[in-house]
C-alpha cells in the first residue's frame, strides 16, 4: 500500500494528541500502580510472617478461588465496555451509553448472586479439591465468608471498566488501586493481631470491595451524565433498537467472556494445582513467589489501560499508522517501566524471597523462570489488548483456551516431579502461548507491530544497565539482602541517568511537556473525538 507523504510523519512519531493522552493517563495510572504493587507486598508480608507458609497458602488459595468466580461473574463485560462505549461515541451514537450498561450490568449482577449463593454449599468440596488434608476446613470458612462480595466484586469490575471506556483512568485509579489496597493491609493486620477466626480474616480482604463499588457506582454516574450533557451540546445523537445493542455487545463480549475466565484461571490455578498436588505450605510458597511479579505486571496494565480505549477509537476509524504508533510507545514505555524490576528480582531471587522469612526461599528457581518469561511478555506490548478492540475477540478466546490448555496438561505432568519450578515452566509457556499468538495475529491482520526504534532502545537500556549492574554486584558479594539492596540503588542510580539522556529518543521529554501543560478536562482536540479526560 503506497503512502502519502503527508501520512509518513504520523508513522514515525506519535501524535501529539495521543501522546498527551498517553502521558496524562499512564502517570495518574502509573501512581496508583506503584501504590497497588506497595500494599500488594505489605499485605504478603504481613500473611507470611504473622500466619507462616501453610496458612498464607490457605488464605491465598480462597484469594484464588474467589478472583476466579468474581472473573466468571463478571462476563468480560468491562473489556465489552470500554470497547463498546468509545466506538459509540466517536461516531455519534452516545445516546446509547445508558442503554449498553443495562445491557451490560444486569447480568453480571444476576450470575454474581447465583454464585455467591453456590460457593458456600461447594466450600467443603473446593477446599479438599485445593489441599492436601491439612489447611480444608481452613480453606473453606475462608470461602463462606467470602462468598457475599462476588457480586459486588463484579459488579465493581465492570463499572470501572465502563469509566475507562468513558475516557477517564481517575475512577479505576483511585478507586480499585489506591483505596481499597490501602484499607486491606492494616484491617488484615488488626485482625490477625487480635487472634479472630478465619471468617474475620476473610471479611478484612473482601469487606472493602463495597466501598468501592459504592465509590465507582456514583463515579460513573457522574460520567454518564457529563457524557450526555457534551454529546446533546454538539448535536442529536443516534440511538439504535435495544435489540441491536444487545447483540453488537454480546457479540463482541461473549468469547471474551471465555478468554477473561482463562485468563485469571492461568493467573492462579497453578497456585491452586500445586496446593492439591504437593501441599498447602509449599502453594504458599509459590503463590508468594509470583505475586512478588505483579508489581511489574500493575505497571504495564497501567499503560495498557490506557491505551485500550485508544485502540478501540483509533482502529474504528481505520487509523492503523496511529495504532502502530501509540502500540511501540506503549511497549517501550512498559519496558522501561517492567523490565528493571524483573532483571532485579531474576538475578536476587533468593535474597528478595527471604524476606518473607526462610522457607520461602524455596521459590527461588520458581520466581527466576516466571521473571524470565515476563520479560517476553512484555517485550510485545499491549498485544492481546489490541486484538480484542480490533473486534477480534473469538481469536483471543482461541489463545486463552490454547493457554489454559497448556497450562493445565504441564501443571499436571510437571509438577508431581519438579514441585515449584515444575509449576513456573507451565506457567511460563502459558504466558508465551497467550503473547505470541496474538503478536502474529495482529501483525497478519492489522499489518502492524510493536518493534521500532523506541523497544530497541528500551531493551538495550534494561539489560545493558539494570541487568549487567546487578549480575555483577551479585558475582561479586553473592546472592544476599545487602547484594540485593546494592545492586537496585546502584542500578536504579545508573538507569535513571541513562533516561535523562534518552528522554527525547522514547518521548519522555515530550511527554513530560504534555502532563506540564494539560488539557482542561472535556477540551476538544483536533486530532480525536473522544470527550473527557484521559486522567
Amino acid at each position: 500500500m503506497s503512502t502519502t507523504r503527508e501520512e509518513r510523519p504520523a508513522r514515525r512519531r506519535v501524535e501529539g494528541a495521543d501522546l498527551g493522552t498517553m502521558a496524562r493517563g499512564g502517570a495518574l495510572n502509573l501512581v496508583g500502580a506503584v501504590w497497588f504493587a506497595i500494599a500488594g507486598f505489605v499485605l504478603l508480608l504481613t500473611l507470611s510472617r504473622m500466619l507462616g507458609a501453610g496458612s498464607t497458602g490457605a488464605f491465598l488459595e480462597a484469594v484464588a478461588v474467589f478472583n476466579i468466580t468474581a472473573t466468571v461473574a463478571t462476563l468480560g463485560v468491562d473489556t465489552g465496555l470500554i470497547w463498546f462505549i468509545p466506538r459509540a461515541r466517536s461516531t455519534g451514537r452516545a445516546g446509547e451509553v445508558r442503554r449498553v450498561l443495562r445491557v451490560g450490568l444486569l447480568p453480571v449482577f444476576l450470575v454474581g448472586c447465583v454464585a455467591a449463593a453456590v460457593l458456600p454449599s461447594s466450600a467443603d468440596w473446593l477446599a479438599d479439591l485445593v489441599s492436601t488434608g491439612t489447611h480444608d476446613a481452613e480453606i473453606a470458612h475462608y470461602l463462606r465468608a467470602m462468598a457475599p462480595f462476588i457480586p459486588v466484586a463484579a459488579l465493581m469490575f465492570a463499572v470501572l471498566g465502563a469509566t475507562r471506556g468513558l475516557a477517564t483512568m481517575r475512577p479505576t485509579v483511585l478507586i480499585d488501586k489506591i483505596v481499597r489496597p490501602t484499607i486491606q493491609p492494616p484491617a488484615i493486620a488488626v485482625v490477625l493481631v487480635l487472634g479472630a477466626s478465619s471468617t474475620a480474616l476473610a471479611l478484612a480482604w473482601s469487606a472493602p470491595f463495597g466501598l468501592a463499588l459504592l465509590l465507582a457506582g456514583l463515579w460513573l454516574r457522574r460520567l454518564v451524565l457529563d457524557a450526555e450533557r457534551c454529546a446533546g451540546d454538539d448535536a442529536p445523537t443516534v440511538v439504535r433498537s435495544l435489540g441491536r445493542i444487545v447483540a453488537e455487545f454480546w457479540r463482541f463480549t461473549l468469547p471474551r467472556t471465555v478468554a477473561s475466565v482463562s485468563q485469571i484461571v492461568i493467573q492462579w490455578l497453578d497456585v491452586l494445582l500445586v496446593g492439591g498436588i504437593a501441599s498447602t505450605s509449599t502453594a504458599g510458597v509459590y503463590a508468594v513467589s509470583t505475586r512478588l511479579l505483579q508489581a511489574g505486571t500493575f505497571v504495564t496494565v497501567a499503560v495498557a489501560q490506557v491505551v485500550q480505549p485508544m485502540f478501540s477509537e483509533l482502529l474504528s476509524r481505520g487509523e492503523r499508522a496511529r495504532t502502530q504508533e501509540v502500540w511501540r510507545l506503549a511497549t517501550s514505555w512498559q519496558m522501561l517501566m517492567a523490565w528493571p524490576l524483573y532483571l532485579l528480582l531474576g538475578i536476587f531471587a533468593e535474597p528478595a524471597l527471604r524476606l518473607f522469612g526462610p522457607e520461602f526461599a524455596a521459590g527461588r528457581g520458581a520466581l527466576m523462570i516466571l521473571a524470565a518469561s515476563r520479560l517476553v511478555s512484555v517485550g510485545v506490548g499491549p498485544v492481546a489488548m489490541l486484538l480484542l478492540m480490533g473486534g477480534k475477540s473469538s481469536w483471543g478466546l482461541y489463545n486463552q483456551v490454547a493457554a489454559l490448555s497448556a497450562n493445565v496438561v504441564l501443571n499436571i505432568l510437571l509438577i508431581p516431579r519438579y514441585g515449584l519450578t515444575g509449576a513456573a515452566l507451565a506457567w511460563a509457556a502459558a504466558a508465551m502461548l497467550n503473547n505470541l499468538l496474538p503478536l502474529a495475529q495482529v501483525w497478519l491482520h492489522l499489518g502492524i507491530n510493536p518493534f521500532g526504534q523506541a523497544v530497541g532502545t528500551a531493551a538495550a537500556a534494561g539489560v545493558g544497565v539494570v541487568g549487567g549492574t546487578a549480575l555483577g554486584v551479585r558475582l561479586l558479594l553473592g546472592p544476599t539482602l545487602p547484594a540485593l539492596v546494592t545492586g537496585t540503588v546502584l542500578a536504579g542510580l545508573l538507569y535513571a541517568l541513562l533516561l535523562r539522556r534518552l528522554a527525547p529518543r522514547l518521548e519522555l521529554a515530550a511527554a513530560w511537556q504534555a502532563l506540564r501543560h494539560r488539557r482542561r478536562p472535556n477540551a476538544p482536540t483536533s486530532t480525536t473525538t473522544t470527550t473527557g479526560d484521559a486522567g
